[in-house]
Parts: C-alpha cells; structure tokens; sequence
C-alpha cells in the first residue's frame, strides 16, 4: 500500500513539474511583429499591425504633429504600441512616437503619424486609401507623399518627399531639360530618385528621370525637373515658394490624375 501511494505521488509530481515546465516554455515564446510588411493586391506593399489591420498616414500630418483631433478620431483611431518589434523590411529607425496635443501617445513612420481606418473590417482591407483626398495607406517605400497645410492664406495640396521635405519646379526650364546650372544649383538641389512609388490620387506614369546637369541624374513630373530647396529646414517648411516668381510647389492641379 505505501509503495502505491509513493508511486501515486511520484507520478503526481511529475505531471506537475511538466505542466510547469510547459507554462515556462510559451510564455518564453517570442512575440509576433507588431508592424510588419504586407502585400496588397491593388496597392503592393503596405503596413499592417500584428492581425494584418492596414495602417494609414494623413496629408495634413506633413510638419510632424497630428492634425487630426476631436471627430475625426471617430474615423482614423491612432496607433500606438509602447514596446514594438518589426517584421522583415521594417527598419527601427523609420519608426518614432510623438506625444499629441492631449497628451496621449501616437507612433510614427518616417515622421508621419499612424492610424487605422474605421471603414476597414478584414485584414488587408485598403478601403481609406485616397479618402478626401488626404488619407493614403502607409507604405514602406513611397518615394513621393502628398501634403496638405495653408499657404498664402489658403489650404494647398502639394508634392514632397517620404521625409516631407518639399518638391518644386523652375518655369525657366524647358520640358525635361534642367536650366538651374552653377550658383542655382547650390540653392535649388536637384531630386532624384529612379523608383517612382506615390500615393494613388498622384499621377505616377508622369515621373521619369533625365539627365541634368553636372551629371545628376533629375526626377521629373510631367516634364518639370523637380528641386528642393536649402533654406527648407523643418518638414513641410515651403519657403521656396514663389521665389524670384519662377519657383514654385506642385499642387494638386499638377499632380492629380
């Protein structure tokens, strides 16, 4: 009888140490990315959380803070995780967190705040892209984004790069030949980039790529070379704006399909 019982025991003990054992080993499980990269039949690729929920960047984001307050949070929910870990393509450095206006916490993509859409129900669904003209799917590789803030005492929609930085075009160049050479070039850096990835509202068969001057190879929009400007320092600054009245941003009547 006491050798049943110590058999009994043993096993008890046994199963114990297993279940324990077993509880140790999925909690040491290492978690699923929070932000991973996946592929969109109409849009290629896009970023999606953890259960695949499409993420989204707003135009009016372009200076860094979130434009979009009050009711509009009803449409577009921020994202925020506060640990993250990445999946294939995503680079640490790309993602960042700003605190907003209320205090609360939102993550970022190149700078650009992240949201959801509420309209989306399944993973993958990209049904807020191009929404009012300013809600576009983040993507990792976009080249060009559009931005929206008021200049001149108007709202104006215009190109600029991923990192926000603003696009501009010279009127005393010809179609697809730069006329900006020497001291012009130092204060109108030429923008090249031989990937031509933007949101769906902007005309991309129009981009294409000539050969400028000093051998810089020069990224054109409907035929205009396109340039920076070196007294834009912030993202979304347009201080180039109208310069000499032969500088000038794309907007959207230039860029739009």
């Amino acid at each position: 009888m006491r050798k049943l019982n110590f058999m009994i025991a043993l096993v008890a003990m046994v199963s114990t140490l297993f279940t324990f054992t077993s509880c140790e080993e999925e909690v040491a499980e290492p978690k699923i990315p929070i932000l991973e990269i996946t592929e969109s039949a109409e849009l290629g690729k896009i970023i999606t959380n953890a259960e695949g929920k499409t993420l989204y960047l707003f135009a009016k984001d372009v200076e860094g803070n979130s434009a979009c307050e009050g009711g509009c949070l009803n449409s577009w929910p921020i994202y925020y995780q506060e640990e993250l870990e990445f999946g294939a393509g995503i680079n640490a450095a790309d993602v960042g967190v700003i605190t907003r206006a209320d205090g609360s916490k939102q993550n970022t993509y190149k700078g650009w705040p992240l949201y959801f859409f509420s309209g989306d129900k399944d993973a993958g669904d990209t049904n807020g892209e191009a929404a009012s003209g300013v809600w576009f799917v983040a993507k990792p590789d976009y080249d060009f984004m559009v931005a929206e803030k008021v200049i001149d005492g108007a709202s104006q929609r215009y190109l600029v790069d991923y990192n926000g930085r603003t696009l501009y075009y010279f009127t005393n160049d010809e179609p697809s030949r730069s006329n900006c050479v020497d001291g012009c070039l130092a204060a109108w850096p030429p923008f090249s980039r031989t990937n031509f990835v933007a949101p769906s509202t902007v005309a991309a068969d129009r981009f294409d790529l000539i050969d400028g001057n000093n051998g810089i190879q020069q990224t054109t929009f409907g035929e205009r070379p396109l340039y920076y400007f070196n007294e834009d320092i912030q993202k979304g600054d347009v201080n180039g704006q109208g310069a000499g009245g032969v500088w000038f941003i794309l907007t959207e009547d230039i860029i739009s399909n």
